[in-house]
């Protein structure tokens, strides 16, 4: 677990004090096999750095946040790479791994990189107005492969959907400014904002089932998809996006898309 510092805030080194504290038990399995102590405490060292739990706290159903062949994710499985939507909210991103749709150019063509090497890249379409540091409403689009911290995903999920493809991703990443304590509004846990994860919440995949979800040439993003659509006031995915996504090529390293008006 990862839980911000109660002590005494006051004590510094050189300027520095503590903010969190990670208290683990991951165990390494042999000499060579530090696989879950190492995705254990980078998924506490996410904490650290301010993103949430992806997966689900509500008991009455399985706690995974992200399904299917889309839905690895570290926050959330703790042993595959960081999402688009971590690595945005972490500011790991340069400014041209960045690309925003803009709704007055109906049709827009993207190239996105794959997402496990150094110059992966995202697309995002906004709700509405973006805000800054992207505390907002938006969907996020990468180009997932199982390359790098993806790399074994298909021996330890062996029985489960994997593969490389376009995924996107929902996001509500609104802030609450508790006199100067900051958190997520919708994040796991917080059962009055979420509707107990039933409404709002802070990321989502679209399609949302244990199948293959990602998308590959040919294929075509709408709101015939579960989770296509903007969030209602109530916290349903009920709003029309009035766009679609195509597929297009698709190689080792980059595929293209294109978002237009449906």
């Amino acid at each position: 677990a990862a839980g911000q510092y109660g002590g005494n805030s006051d004590m510094t080194v050189d300027g520095m004090s503590i903010g969190h504290v990670i208290v683990g038990n991951a165990q390494i399995e042999s000499k060579t096999d530090y696989k879950n102590f190492i995705g254990s405490y980078l998924h506490e060292m996410g904490h650290c750095m301010g993103l949430p739990d992806y997966y689900l706290y509500n008991g009455e159903r399985d706690f995974e946040g992200l399904h299917g062949s889309g839905g690895y994710e570290m926050m959330d499985e703790t042993n595959a790479d960081f999402s688009s939507v971590s690595k945005l909210m972490l500011g790991w991103f340069k400014k041209e791994q960045i690309s925003i749709y803009d709704p007055a150019t109906s049709t827009q063509t993207f190239t996105l990189s794959n997402a496990q090497k150094e110059n992966g890249n995202c697309v995002i379409i906004p709700c509405g107005k973006l805000e800054n540091n992207y505390y907002s409403e938006f969907l996020i689009i990468e180009y997932t492969t199982l390359d790098g911290n993806n790399s074994r995903l298909k021996k330890d999920y062996w029985w489960e959907n994997t593969g490389t493809g376009v995924r996107v991703l929902h996001v509500e990443g609104t802030i609450n400014d508790n006199i100067g304590w900051k958190y997520w509004k919708y994040a796991s846990g917080d059962n009055e904002a979420t509707n107990n994860d039933n409404g709002k919440r802070f990321v989502r995949i679209i399609d949302d089932t244990d199948t293959d979800n990602l998308y590959h040439t040919g294929d075509v993003i709408d709101s015939a998809i579960s989770g296509f659509k903007w969030y209602a006031e109530d916290g349903t995915q009920s709003i029309e996006t009035g766009l679609k996504i195509t597929v297009g090529e698709m190689t080792d390293d980059s595929c293209i898309i294109t978002v237009s008006e449906k």
